[in-house]
């Protein structure tokens, strides 16, 4: 289960994209499909988008720091805790009793129920691309810049498929990639024509 956010901080309040949740669940279907591909029904993708955006509890640089590179990991790392805490605990100032119910709060973790593996998708007005074990991030601006709409699902899913536990298969500093699939050179092509290879498969479970 993906639970997938607009996530702008305090100093942002303006919707860069007004039609946000059209956009979001244009490209969450796309991905919802190659799962369904990739996985052959072995493994089922399903997705909640948060009704509203979420507007951060601090400005820019708290959650980016001055720090960017590689992806902005530092923004994924600050945010995801305070998402987790105002809208899966009961106690958050955004908690909507019927959102996810399956996805709910364990501690300071964020656990599902039965078979159910919860995920966070994080579309973030600020700087990044990044994927960490049960939460992913992506800027805005690869879901609506004009030289990203072939590739704006792609990049969701291969920031997605991080939160499984897939490495980048390119080198981080040269960018050279080490294999053709959709966590390699594959990431640049549209969704509809990349795959995920043989080993990640298997590496998934399948």
């Amino acid at each position: 289960k993906i639970a997938a956010f607009y996530f702008l901080p305090k100093d942002k309040p303006e919707p860069f994209m007004e039609n946000w949740g059209e956009i979001l669940d244009n490209n969450l279907s796309k991905l919802k499909k190659f799962h369904s591909a990739q996985f052959r029904e072995f493994s089922k993708l399903d997705y909640k988008i948060y009704p509203r955006m979420v507007i951060g509890e601090k400005e820019s640089l708290a959650y980016d720091t001055q720090v960017t590179q590689h992806g902005n990991p530092q923004a994924l790392r600050n945010i995801a805790p305070e998402i987790e805490r105002r809208i899966f605990d009961s106690n958050g100032d955004l908690f909507i009793d019927d959102f996810l119910p399956e996805c709910r709060m364990s501690g300071k973790r964020l656990v599902g129920s039965g078979e159910v593996y919860c995920v966070i998708v994080i579309v973030y007005e600020g700087i990044g691309a990044s994927g960490s074990e049960n939460v992913a991030l992506l800027s805005r601006i690869f879901l609506t810049d004009s030289q990203y709409s072939a590739t704006a699902a792609t990049l969701l899913a291969h920031e997605f498929y991080h939160t499984l536990g897939l490495p980048d298969a390119y080198d981080i500093i040269t960018a050279v990639p080490f294999s053709q699939d959709i966590m390699g050179l594959g990431r640049f092509k549209p969704i509809e024509k990349t795959y995920l290879d043989k080993d990640n498969l298997i590496q998934l479970g399948l």
